[in-house]
Formats: structure tokens, C-alpha cells, sequence
């Protein structure tokens, strides 16, 4: 859905920045060589009163455009409601998400503020962009609830003449992208290619500062991160049903074959061909599972895809979002009716080899000589355990899929609970250890030096300062990232590999868990995450080239320490450090341990936010409550995949054992010994399937967080104890109730029949 919204409303290539983008700037850029087209902008953070009068404020991100642009060519509007774009018109377009949260319609009006000057609007439409498809007020929101942030687009006609400057523009350019889902590697190469040298065109007009790409537009890598992880998850999860449903198929068509033996012996003894009994039972299995999988086409978009993109829509304004049947959904189905309609062959050519005569009898395990080697094995058991462990010899394959259908089962109810221990786990160390402040405010970038030392003197002068640079990767690219200049006094703090955290300027010390090589208060001296060195084949001592976004000279400085992040894979340094390159430190974020609940941002003059560590925690929180009703539904279907395939396996067991359990009848064992005997073969194989599954459902979620989850992030598998004791008890709950329910077959079991049907 992403992709085709990006495509149809033509999302930009590239971001341009300058103090103005003039005439002649605008002219600069559009003949460079592969640009399309580029319009400029300029985009303030603006407010707006929320409701009721003395309402506190709500921050709106409003961007002016071009007032020459008769038309919106580079991320064109999709329009809810209200009027196409005009560059005459007086009013604005405004967020559909914000629109809808705070119950605003064409015809209403907005005030906005801006250091002193305030403009009111009305709605002229309600608008989605393709660069605004996920939005947060500031790199610290995780989780953005849409009614406390907006934003607008109008046109620069309605600002004063002394408001009109143009410090960005967006760039359009003549090759194609990739797509998020399943990009073509080639053009992707061809992309990536095409970007790196219009990018060094731009930065030889004069007045660029820094040139981007979609590479590091938040509401792009967010969208995209988050696609991928789900195509990850979709993939995984989907081999694993599949696999474990495909058990419960093999077993419900064995069975089912094997309960026709009588009627195939019959069929061929009344002279019915082979081919034509074949194609009965093949017809039989197609029809079903024709049906089947047609249900689970029509259905599983409707019962579980549509759950699942509403809460992915509570996050991303995609407008035209909906369920889609991928080709590889079709592809999927095919293979299973081929997979039932293959077992059902095996199953009916088996019998229909055997003579007439000898299929028109019940079927009775072939006995082999027991070897020495068993029986010395077995001599000190008791008998039901000797009986097992003969019937279990004889029916490997039965024995086995059992095992391996309950350690799917049970895989999947450890990486359920995995997910969500995991994820709790990350926010005690991101939230508890990394982030040890009570509250950040975020300054201004027009804070005055008066403002900036009143703010220190109130709430602490614990800082830090982000920097945009961009980096030269091993490959040779040049890649955008950031320096986080670290002067927090502890309160933002650096992480070693077992989680350890550290005030960065304690890591000069030689007991610290963080590898270090040289004097991390030296010029340069960077801090770089584990994850941003394996991508870069970096180690302590390598040096790394950068430079800040819109500086010419270039810098060389060598990986001091490899420090660990869950969030941010980007470097870090000290003030000193940073400070002795010869650049100036101006701090953009103050923490403080004070309680600021109850203070308002106008009330702290220079700043732009303030921001509640609890806050951050609550948004994780809710993303939590996502995965919780993901969990419930792998939890639900591990369970019915468990039951149905013990279930399968327990007929299946009584089918071929009613000869022997007859035998047992008439030797005078009572129902309830028979009960022991069939059960504790069940407990046997659940057992091993349990201790089977435990370890593989912590590898397959571990693989799934390293794997699935976006380069950003650093996660790994933390499962509680109690996650393993759940699935191991809810398993072996599971199978005893099947098991009891099933054994109520044995008093059905008809001696007579059974034993005297073969003569």
C-alpha cells in the first residue's frame, strides 16, 4: 500500500538545505543533471490552541510552499475532503490523522502562533503526503498519538514579506526507486548510484548546506523498517503453522485412508480398477482441501490480516491501505492441496498393493524378533512401559511426527511469551539503565544565550548536543548519520555488551564492560555501537572519515570505544572530545531529575518540548499492547494446532492398537490400567516434544529479533523462566485432556470384532 502511495503521489528523492534557496539557487539545482524537478519550502514549528480557551497549546509542524508553484508536483496531496491545492488560496490543508483525532472539517479554522505572530486560517482540505505517512514532534516520540501533534501545508502567500525565505527544498530525480516490498536489487543499485552523484552535484552550488536522501527521512525509514520487519514475521510465522498444520494433514488423511481399508479391499474385490478407487479418494482430498484453502484465502485476510493493519494504521497515514493476496499466498495454497492430495496417494497405493483379500483384513503391526539388545534394555521395567516402548518402536513414524507436531506447538507458545519478555526486557534497559533522567526539554534552534543560561540555572546543565554528519562506509558510500555529544552528567548513558551502563565520561576506566583503545577525552575520539561496526568491519582503532552536514573539511577520527544501543545505531562522544576538533558545542537538549508534570513548555522560555522519560515509557506501552493481541492470537493457535494434532495422533494410535488392546481386555487388564498405558505413551512423546521446544522456540525468536527488526535496533531473545514452565504445562495440560477424551474409546472397543475379524 505504502509503495503505491509513494509512487502515485510521487514522494521526493532528496532534501536540500540552505539558509535561503533563491531564484537562482532553485535554477542551480533544477539543471543538474537527473533532476526532474524541485520545489522549496520553508517549515516552522508553529502552535495552535487546542478546544477550549486556556487550553494548552498543541504543536503543529506547518510548512510554507512556494508561492510561484501554481501546482503541487513533488508529494502531491491526497485528498480526504475540500479543495485540490492553489497557490491563491487563502487557508490551509491540513493532516487528515490530526484532522480526525481532534474531530476537525473543512470549513473550521485554525490559529497558529510563532514567536509572537499568529495567523488564522480555515481548513481548506483534509490531506494525507506521502512524506508524512508516519510523524512524531521529535526523534525522542516513539509512539506519536495523533491528536497532540499536527501538521499543515499552505502557501507562502499568507506569511509577510519578511517571513520568505526558503531553507529547503525537495528534489525529485529521474531514476527509479525501489520499492519497499521486495526491491529489485539492481534498481536499487542503479538508484543508490544516481543519488550519490547528484548529491555531489548539489553540494557545488554555492549555498547548499546538506543534501539527504529517503535514507534518513523519519517517516521513510520508519515505514520501510517496519514493512520489512513484518515481511520478516509474515514469513516466519507462516512456515511454522504451515509445517505444524501440515503434521495435523498427514496424520488426518492417514487416518482417514487407513479407516477405508475395508471398503478399498471391498471396492477392489468387486472388481472396481485401481485407477478408478485412486481417483475416488484423490477427488475426495481435493474437494476438501479446495475448500479449505478457499476458506483460508477469503477469511484469513478478513479474521486475522485486517486486526493486524488496524494497528499498524494507528501509526502510519497510509491512505489507501487494504488487505492484499499476494501471489505467494496463492502459491502457498497450491502447495498444500498438492501435499494433501500426495499424502492421500501414498496412503490408498499402499493398500491398493496389497491382494484383495489381504485388505479386506484389519491391519495388524508386523512383529520382529526382539533384539537382545531391547530386551536387556527393558528387563527392569514395568509392563506398560515395556509395551510402550515396543509399540513405539513399531510406529517410528507415528512416534516421531507427534514429537515433532508438540514441539512446534510448543515452540510457538515460548516465542509468544518470548516476544513480549523480550520487549519488556528493552525497556528496562533503554528506560531504566540508558535513559536515567525524569525529563527532557528540547531547545530551540532560535534559543538565545540569555535563555539558554536561565534554563541551565533552573533545571541543571546536563546536555547534549545531536550533530548531522555523514560518514564514509567501509564500501566507500557516503552514508548519513549522527554524533551524539555527550555532556549529561550520567543522565544519558552509554551501554557495554551484558548491559552494564555507564556515565560516558567514566569510560576512561580500564574495569568497565565497553572495549576501549585510546583516550576517549582525545580529538575525535568516537563511540560507535556494536551494530554500526559489524556493518563497517570497524574495531577499537579504526578510523573513521566524517564530516558535519554542510562542512566541507573532512575529519579522521579513530573507534575509541564499542559501546551497545537498543534504539540508536549511531556514534557518540564527549564534549572534550568534540570541543577539541575546534568545533563549538551548543547543547539542543537539557535533562534534568526535577519534576516537571506540571510546567508547560511556553513557560520555559527557548525551549521547544519537554518530554517525560515516563511519557516515552507509556508510548512503548501501548506498542506492547499490539504485541500482547498478537501473542493471545499465536498462544490461541498454537493450542489448537496442539490439540488437533495430539487429537489426530490419538486416533490414529487407537485405530492401529485396537487388536492389541482387545488382546490386553481379555487377559482381564481393567479399563483404568488401559487408560495408564495409552496415556503414558502420550506423556512420553509430549515430553520430548516439550524439551525439544523450549530451546528452539528461544533460537527461533532470537533469530527473530536480530534478524526481523530493523537495522536501528540492537535486540536479542530474553525469555523469562516462566515463559518455559507455561508452554511445558499448557502442553502437557493440552495433551492430557486430549488424552483422557480419546480414551474413553478404549471401552468401545469391540473384542469380538477385533480379534476375530481377520479369520
Amino acid at each position: 500500500s505504502s509503495d503505491r502511495e509513494y509512487e502515485s503521489l510521487n514522494l521526493q528523492d532528496l532534501w536540500v538545505y540552505a539558509e535561503n534557496i533563491d531564484d537562482e539557487t532553485l535554477s542551480a539545482i533544477r539543471a543538474v543533471d537527473g533532476v526532474v524537478n524541485a520545489e522549496r519550502m520553508l517549515t516552522l514549528a508553529m502552535t495552535t490552541p487546542a478546544g477550549e480557551e486556556g487550553a494548552e497549546p498543541i504543536a503543529m509542524e506547518v510548512s510554507f510552499l512556494d508561492a510561484d508553484d501554481e501546482e503541487k508536483d513533488i508529494s502531491r496531496f491526497y485528498l480526504w475532503e475540500g479543495q485540490p491545492y492553489d497557490s491563491h488560496a487563502h487557508g490551509l490543508w491540513l493532516g487528515h490523522s490530526f484532522a480526525e483525532a481532534r474531530g476537525i472539517h473543512v470549513g473550521d479554522s485554525l490559529k497558529l502562533q510563532y514567536r509572537g505572530y499568529s495567523l488564522t486560517e480555515p481548513v481548506l482540505g483534509i490531506i494525507s503526503l506521502p512524506d508524512h505517512l508516519y510523524t512524531t514532534a521529535d526523534e525522542s516520540v516513539l509512539f506519536q498519538n495523533a491528536a497532540d501533534f499536527g501538521w499543515a501545508v499552505l502557501s507562502m502567500r499568507e506569511l509577510p514579506a519578511n517571513f520568505r525565505v526558503y531553507p529547503m527544498a525537495i528534489v525529485d530525480i529521474e531514476a527509479e526507486a525501489p520499492t519497499i516490498y521486495k526491491p529489485d536489487k539492481a534498481v536499487s543499485a542503479a538508484y543508490d548510484s544516481a543519488v550519490s552523484a547528484i548529491k555531489s552535484e548539489l553540494y557545488n552550488i554555492n549555498s547548499v548546506k546538506a543534501v539527504t536522501g529517503r535514507d534518513t527521512w523519519g517517516s521513510y525509514v520508519t515505514l520501510k523498517a517496519e514493512s520489512e520487519e513484518g515481511d520478516t514475521y509474515s514469513d516466519m510465522f507462516s512456515f511454522l503453522f504451515v509445517f505444524i498444520a501440515g503434521l495435523s494433514v498427514i496424520t488426518a488423511m492417514s487416518r482417514f485412508v487407513r479407516r477405508q481399508r475395508v471398503q478399498i479391499g471391498t471396492l477392489k474385490a468387486l472388481g472396481f480398477r485401481r485407477r478408478r478407487i485412486m481417483r475416488h479418494y484423490l477427488g475426495y482430498s481435493l474437494w476438501v482441501s479446495l475448500a479449505g484453502a478457499a476458506l483460508g484465502l477469503a477469511l484469513g485476510g478478513v479474521v486475522i490480516g485486517m486486526p493486524f493493519l488496524r494497528m499498524e494504521l494507528s501509526m502510519f497515514d497510509i491512505a489507501d491501505a487494504h488487505i492484499a493476496i499476494l501471489p505467494k499466498n496463492l502459491i502457498m495454497a497450491v502447495v498444500i492441496v498438492a501435499l494433501i492430495l500426495l499424502i492421500t496417494w501414498f496412503s490408498t497405493r499402499k493398500i491398493l498393493n496389497e491382494p484383495a483379500a489381504q485388505a479386506l483384513r484389519l491391519e495388524i503391526p508386523q512383529v520382529k524378533v526382539k533384539q537382545r539388545t531391547a530386551r536387556s534394555l527393558s528387563s527392569g521395567l514395568a509392563f506398560s512401559s515395556k509395551w510402550n516402548l515396543r509399540d513405539i518402536g513399531r510406529s517410528k513414524a507415528r512416534s516421531i511426527m507427534a514429537i515433532v507436531g508438540i514441539m512446534g506447538s510448543t515452540l510457538l507458545i515460548v516465542m509468544a511469551f518470548g516476544m513480549q519478555d523480550s520487549m519488556h526486557h528493552y525497556m528496562d534497559w533503554e528506560f531504566g539503565g540508558i535513559q536515567s533522567f525524569n525529563y527532557r526539554i528540547a531547545l530551540s534552534d532560535n534559543i538565545s544565550d540569555k535563555q539558554r543560561e536561565q534554563i541551565f540555572e533552573q533545571y541543571g546543565a546536563a546536555t547534549t548536543e545531536t550533530v548531522a554528519i555523514e560518514y564514509e562506509a567501509a564500501d566507500g558510500t557516503l552514508v548519513t548519520n549522527a554524533i551524539h555529544i555527550n555532556d549529561s552528567q550520567g543522565l544519558v548513558r552509554v551501554s557495554g555488551h551484558d548491559l552494564v551502563t555507564y556515565d560516558i565520561t567514566e569510560c576512561d576506566a580500564d574495569d568497565i564492560s565497553i572495549p576501549r583503545e585510546g583516550d576517549i577525552f582525545a580529538p575525535g575520539a568516537l563511540f560507535a555501537t556494536e551494530k554500526l561496526c559489524a556493518a563497517n568491519d570497524w574495531s577499537t582503532g579504526s578510523m573513521v572519515r566524517w564530516r558535519p552536514l554542510g562542512e566541507s573539511e573532512w575529519q579522521e577520527s579513530p573507534v575509541t570505544c564499542i559501546n551497545r544501543d537498543p534504539q540508536l545505531q549511531q556514534f557518540s562522544m564527549t564534549r572534550a572530545a568534540y570541543e577539541a576538533l575546534g568545533f563549538s558545542y551548543k547543547s539542543d537538549s537539557v535533562y534534568t531529575l526535577n519534576d516537571l508534570s506540571e510546567v508547560a513548555v511556553e513557560k520555559i522560555p527557548g525551549a521547544s518540548s519537554v518530554t517525560g522519560l515516563s511519557s516515552l515509557r507509556a508510548q512503548m506501552s501501548t506498542m506492547l499492547q499490539m504485541i500482547d493481541a498478537m501473542i493471545a492470537l499465536f498462544i490461541l493457535i498454537a493450542a489448537i494446532l496442539g490439540f488437533v494434532i495430539i487429537y489426530n495422533m490419538g486416533l490414529l494410535s487407537l485405530s492401529e492398537k485396537a487388536y492389541h488392546f482387545a488382546t490386553l481386555k481379555v487377559l482381564g487388564f481393567r479399563h483404568r490400567r488401559l487408560v495408564k498405558i495409552y496415556t503414558q505413551q502420550n506423556i512420553w512423546l509430549s515430553v520430548v516434544g516439550i524439551l525439544l521446544g523450549l530451546p528452539a522456540g528461544f533460537l527461533f525468536t532470537d533469530i527473530m529479533f536480530k534478524y526481523a527488526i530493523g537495522d536501528s535496533y540492537d535486540f536479542f531473545a530474553m525469555i523469562d523462566p516462566s515463559a518455559y514452565l507455561i508452554a511445558s504445562l499448557g502442553t502437557i495440560l493440552i495433551m492430557l485432556f486430549t488424552s483422557l477424551i480419546l480414551a474413553r474409546g478404549l471401552k468401545k472397543i469391540d473384542m469380538v470384532a477385533s480379534l476375530k475379524a481377520n479369520e
